[in-house]
């Protein structure tokens, strides 16, 4: 069956938009990202065959297209093609006509990637560059900052006191120039960019061989010389997070779907509220 994109409107609590991502032969709709204007999508499909499976018994797509969507019009442009793997996109610049996406499940759902592609007009029209990241990274974790000018990803690797996970950053623009960052006696679970800003947050806890202490999540400020900022404390709610779309506030939500809790953190003085959570509806929201 084909699928449909819902814009909801949560003010008026109505559909905004409704348009159709694939018909019947064409597939399944899979990763999608805003554009930096928040008028289009960035967005992969795949074929009729490629089942994702929510990482348990992937069945990979003969074909993955990547394609922009212009949410005023409805009108999709394809940009890119790979055969093996899904396609997940990670930014898309509408002023300067630059998308970046990396892959994801070529061999396994849960392995690591170091392939990142760039479409990028004023390098090459009409075709999307093939360039590898500074490691092999997470593609759950890659993620660009608002003005789809940088990007961050974590790299899973050891520390002294067993497996943890190192960040890196980079430009959009030169996966190469990218700098990495580790904390030996800390785990860094997720890291995203506040909204509007440079701003790296991060999402620290203790190693699995060390003593149980609280979560905590950090302000790392532009990654340059000025020390982390502590937000907020863990210890009651959030084992993942994102920014509400305009950077005003955090979203605390927990994997563990039987405990349906969450919390709102204030990212400039660390007040916090605790809600109720769906954990099932929060995994299919993408604010804007």
């Amino acid at each position: 069956m084909p699928h449909e994109l819902h814009v909801y409107d949560t003010t008026a609590r109505t559909d905004r938009m409704v348009l159709r991502l694939t018909d019947e032969k064409a597939g399944a709709a899979g990763f999608m990202v805003w554009s930096t204007d928040g008028t289009g999508l960035a967005l992969s499909i795949a074929d009729g065959n490629a089942h994702f499976e929510g990482r348990f018994s992937p069945s990979r797509p003969a074909v993955s297209s990547w394609r922009l969507l212009d949410l005023a019009t409805g009108q999709v442009r394809q940009i890119a093609n790979i055969s093996g793997a899904w396609f997940m996109p990670v930014s898309w610049d509408r002023v300067r006509d630059v998308a970046t996406a990396t892959e994801i499940g070529r061999d396994h759902t849960e392995d690591p990637t170091r392939l990142f592609y760039v479409f990028d007009q004023s390098v090459a029209i009409g075709k999307a560059r093939q360039v590898e990241l500074p490691a092999a990274l997470d593609p759950w974790s890659i993620r660009a900052d608002s003005s789809a000018k940088s990007a961050l990803g974590l790299e899973a690797t050891n520390c002294s006191q067993g497996r943890c996970n190192a960040l890196w950053t980079w430009p959009i623009s030169d996966p190469r120039a990218g700098v990495r960052r580790q904390i030996p006696s800390r785990q860094i679970f997720v890291a995203a960019f506040r909204p509007g800003t440079t701003n790296v947050f991060v999402q620290l806890g203790p190693l699995p061989t060390s003593s149980p202490e609280p979560q905590r999540l950090e302000d790392w400020g532009d990654l340059g010389i000025q020390p982390p900022r502590v937000v907020s404390s863990l210890s009651n709610v959030g084992e993942y997070f994102f920014f509400r779309g305009d950077g005003t506030a955090i979203v605390l939500g927990t994997v563990n779907l039987t405990a349906h809790r969450g919390g709102l953190v204030d990212p400039e003085n660390g007040g916090s509220v605790s809600l109720p959570l769906d954990d099932d509806v929060l995994a299919g929201i993408a604010p804007r």
